[in-house]
C-alpha cells in the first residue's frame, strides 16, 4: 500500500510513535524515526524494522528548533531521496495542573510542541510533496478538544486546539497541490505507561467507552496508516476520533 513511500514520524522512538512506525513499515513505507533524547529506543526500533525486511532510519532533532528540523530533513533526503509522509506525533504529556498555578511558560511549551513543531516540520517536507503533487500530513491531537472542557489541562488543550486549526487551514491551502492534511485524535490510549497504572482506574475508564475497551497504540496507528494511504486521497481537513464512540455520549 505504501511501497516506495518515505514517512517521517516525529517522536517515533517511544510510545505511540513506535506503533505508528511499525504500522507504516508493515505497509511498505520506509520510516524515518525522529527522536529527541530516546536514541537507544529509536535505533533499536530501526533495527527491528530492518530485521523484519523493512527500511528505517533513526534521526535526532528537537522539532521545536527549526534549524534542527531542516538539518534532519536534509539528511533524510540525502539518504532516502525524498519525504512523502509526515506524521507529527511528538508531544508532551498533558500534565494536570490548576490554571492559577500555570505560567505562560507552560503554555509556550505545549503550544511549542504542538503547533511550532508542526509548522517547522510541514515547511521542511512540503517542497518534496508539492513537487510530486502527492503528500500526506497527519497530526496527532486528542479527542478532548471536542469535550466541554477538562480542568487542569488548559495549556495542553490550548496547544492541541491550535494544532487542529493549523491542520484544517493547511488542508485548504495544499489540497490543490495533491497534499492531504488530517488529524487523528485518540482518547486515553493503553500505552506502556498507562497500562502500568492502577488497573481499577483503567477498567473504570473502559466502562465509559461504548465499545468497552481503551484503544491500544496499534488501534491509533491503523488510523494514521489509513490516512497516509492512497485510499485516503479525498479525505482532508478531517478530525478523526479514535475513541471507541466516546463522542456519542
Amino acid at each position: 500500500m505504501l511501497d516506495g513511500r518515505v514517512a517521517l514520524v516525529t517522536g517515533g522512538g517511544r510510545g505511540m510513535g513506535t506503533a505508528i512506525c511499525r504500522a507504516l513499515a508493515r505497509q511498505g513505507s520506509t520510516v524515518v524515526i525522529n527522536y529527541r533524547e530516546s536514541r537507544d529506543r529509536a535505533e533499536a526500533l530501526a533495527a527491528e524494522i530492518i530485521g523484519a525486511g523493512g527500511k528505517a532510519l533513526a534521526l535526532q532533532a528537537d522539532v521545536m528548533d527549526g534549524e534542527a528540523v531542516a538539518r534532519m530533513v536534509e539528511e533524510a533526503r540525502r539518504q532516502l531521496g525524498k519525504l512523502d509522509i509526515l506524521v507529527h506525533n511528538a508531544a508532551l504529556l498533558g500534565f494536570s495542573k490548576p490554571f492559577t498555578q500555570m505560567t505562560w511558560a507552560d503554555f509556550e511549551l505545549q503550544v511549542g510542541i504542538s503547533l511550532k513543531a508542526a509548522v517547522h516540520c510541514a515547511q521542511a517536507v512540503l517542497p518534496d510533496m508539492t513537487a510530486q503533487r502527492w503528500g500526506r500530513i497527519v497530526t496527532m491531537g486528542t479527542v478532548m478538544v471536542n469535550f466541554p472542557g477538562a480542568a487542569g489541562y488548559t495549556a495542553y488543550l490550548a496547544g492541541k486546539a491550535a494544532l487542529l486549526g493549523f491542520t484544517r487551514s493547511l488542508a485548504f491551502e495544499v489540497g490543490p497541490l495533491g497534499v492531504t492534511v488530517n488529524m487523528v485524535a485518540p482518547t486515553l490510549t493503553l500505552t506502556e505507561r498507562i497500562a502500568a497504572g492502577p488497573q481499577d482506574r483503567i477498567e473504570a475508564f473502559a466502562r465509559q467507552i461504548p465499545v468497552g475497551r481503551i484503544p491500544s497504540p496499534e488501534d491509533v496507528a491503523q488510523a494514521v496508516t489509513f490516512l497516509a494511504s492512497p485510499g485516503a486521497a479525498l479525505i482532508t481537513g478531517v478530525f478523526l476520533p479514535v475513541c471507541g464512540g466516546m463522542l456519542m455520549l
